[in-house]
């Protein structure tokens, strides 16, 4: 398979590697959102016990 892209030839298995990178890199960002939500979390829940 080739596909072009604005004048760049991709060949299947460049698109193979890049699908996987991107798969790759949103598996991370998922993950960093997920630490950053549990660290809200406790952030709120310092300040609701700072509060009381």
């Amino acid at each position: 398979m080739l596909l072009k892209v604005r004048n760049v030839e991709f060949t299947g298995l460049e698109l193979s590697w890049m699908k996987e990178k991107l798969t790759n890199s949103c598996e991370k960002i998922l993950e960093h959102e997920t630490k950053v939500k549990m660290l809200e979390e406790s952030i709120r829940q310092a300040n609701f016990e700072l509060a009381r």
